[in-house]
């Protein structure tokens, strides 16, 4: 008996399986609404023959066993795709109230089906949550800032709440990136400048840290303020920047016993702030301390250096620290290796060490050790105006011979290095103190003619040169009060430069504003005397005899 027409049967069944697809399914459901129930059973089973027919090929040859294999493995799912509408065609029938199931269970499963893709988008959206927590944190562990950053970016974006810490580690990340009003803004949220509430103790503590490395000394009444609310706020620390910071608060407000205890724990962590630490020791005389927190600091820059003999702070930091240990030539030798490596860097610290050495003369070395000092000084940095101001009073305390040989010393330095304006300025200035005017401005107007506004000492230069203008025989009041009006503007703090701008304006017959320019120079003024005797003058002239006696009285000295 022949088997084929059980073959087509068969695979006709599998065949039609196999096609019910999703719009078939969508159909079928479409008819379960329009057709009464008793026919879902016969209208799934005329789908599944209509199928068949249109799919009907021959018996599969070898060739076609892939396809074969695929058909089969569709047919499975198709299958299991048609238990639940068969099960539901089978309930149908019997049940009384069938339609109202139909409605029912239709947006159930709706509703699963929603809940699942809910669940399973939240699901990948906390996992893609967790990740960029993880690449944050191996970020910041690997000093990869800006990947640290833009991580904490994308949790924001994702409305994620970040925790305290992570808006502190987003904060540093920040900071290292050159993105400074962000991470203020940050720190500032977590650590707020003032009580009553204290915020994220480690943002308190980095706060602190961040104010003594953007401020220099002396702290304004404002920034001792916030560094005593920020180390107060941050607890108890053991690391050294922190213990730094607190160091150098009381330091600012004279608690030099508390500077000392901060210093010692900051240099039990760091031990190169044992440099900082024997300066602490040298205020309150303890040499030995000195000497011995001198020694670590020495051992771990030499160790520095040996690694690397490009490290040129650390070459620098020894430099001090020679000084400071009495072996002034291992000190020059260093500095001197240094400007062979980096001359724009080492040469001012060389001038600065032949400053220190001149300091350290005692007040009865001779005049040609003083000088000598001083000019290697000035020949290491042509623009240092310590230097010059130094050279300037040494002239004026020697007598005969040895001020004449300074003079010739600076007429030599200015000659060496004709392009260089302090040696003139200097020059000028002693032609002033010989009452030699006219050879004084040339002098000084050489020197403000060789520097830029940019350059060290430019202040000074034109706030002298503005003096002689004013007081030349035929004075240029209007230079001269352009060149004092610039030197107070750059240092408006200076008394001397404010005293030359009124002393113009008062040439210039403008007494009022002269006397407020005579009012600020006082509190910072070193000589009062002649400023009061010019007020007097002043209120002379505007016919007030009372406050002109005033004046005068109180430029008669005490």
């Amino acid at each position: 008996m022949s088997t084929k027409p059980k073959t087509k049967k068969r695979n006709s069944s599998a065949i039609a399986k196999l096609a019910l697809t999703v719009s078939d399914l969508s159909d079928a459901l479409t008819l379960l609404v329009k057709r009464p129930v008793k026919d879902i059973q016969g209208v799934v089973r005329y789908e599944r023959k209509q199928i068949g027919k249109r799919y009907k090929r021959k018996r599969s040859s070898l060739w076609r066993l892939p396809f074969t294999f695929g058909a089969s493995l569709l047919s499975v799912l198709a299958k299991i795709l048609l238990a639940p509408l068969e099960l539901l065609a089978t309930i149908f029938q019997r049940e009384k109230y069938s339609r109202t199931l139909l409605l029912v269970l239709v947006p159930s499963f709706c509703l699963l089906l929603g809940w699942a893709g809910y669940a399973w988008f939240g699901f990948q959206s906390q996992q893609a949550i967790v990740s960029l927590r993880s690449q944050a944190t191996a970020a910041l562990g690997q000093h990869d800032f800006a990947e640290a950053a833009s991580c904490f970016e994308k949790l924001q974006s994702a409305q994620v709440t970040l925790t305290p810490e992570e808006k502190f580690r987003w904060a540093q990340s920040l900071s290292q990136t050159n993105q400074a009003d962000r991470a203020n803004a940050l720190l500032h949220e977590l650590a707020p400048g003032q009580g009553p509430q204290v915020g994220f103790p480690p943002a308190h503590q980095f706060a602190a840290v961040s104010l003594v490395r953007t401020h220099k000394q002396p702290y304004s009444a404002e920034v001792k303020r916030l560094l005593n609310w920020h180390l107060d706020a941050g607890g108890v620390s053991e690391a050294a920047d922190v213990n730094f910071a607190r160091a150098l608060y009381c330091i600012s407000v004279g608690q030099t016993e508390s500077a000392i205890e901060a210093m010692e724990v900051a240099a039990s962590a760091n031990p190169e702030l044992n440099l900082n630490l024997a300066q602490l020791y040298k205020q309150i005389n303890q040499p030995k301390q000195e000497q011995a927190a001198l020694s670590v600091a020495q051992e771990k820059f030499e160790s520095r250096l040996q690694a690397e003999s490009a490290d040129h702070q650390a070459r620098i930091a020894l430099a001090q620290i020679y000084l400071r240990q009495r072996n002034p030539n291992l000190a020059q030798q260093n500095l001197l290796a240094g400007v062979e490596l980096a001359p724009e860097m080492f040469r001012p610290q060389l001038s600065g060490f032949y400053m220190q050495k001149f300091r350290s003369l005692p007040a009865a070395a001779s005049v040609e050790m003083k000088i000598d000092a001083l000019v290697n000084a000035w020949r290491y940095d042509w623009q240092n105006v310590a230097t010059c101001q130094a050279i300037i009073r040494l002239y004026r305390q020697q007598e005969g011979p040895q001020r004449e040989f300074v003079l010739t010393v600076i007429q030599q330095a200015a000659a060496e290095q004709p392009a260089a304006a302090l040696p003139q300025f200097a020059l000028g200035i002693i032609h002033r103190l010989e009452n030699r005017l006219e050879e004084s401005a040339l002098s000084i107007q050489a020197a403000h003619r060789r520097l830029n506004p940019d350059q060290p000492g430019f202040t000074v230069v034109a706030n002298n040169l503005a003096w002689l203008l004013a007081h030349a025989q035929q004075p240029d009041l209007e230079q001269a009060f352009k060149l004092a009006e610039m030197a107070v503007e750059r240092e408006p703090k200076e008394g001397g430069f404010r005293d030359t701008l009124a002393t113009v304006l008062m040439k210039q017959g403008r007494h009022q504003q002269a006397l407020i320019e005579f009012q600020k120079a006082l509190p910072t003024v070193r000589d009062k005397s002649p400023v009061h005797l010019k007020m007097a003058e002043i209120y002379d002239q505007l016919d007030q005899p009372e406050l002109a006696d005033l004046h005068r009285n109180r430029s008669q000295p005490e």
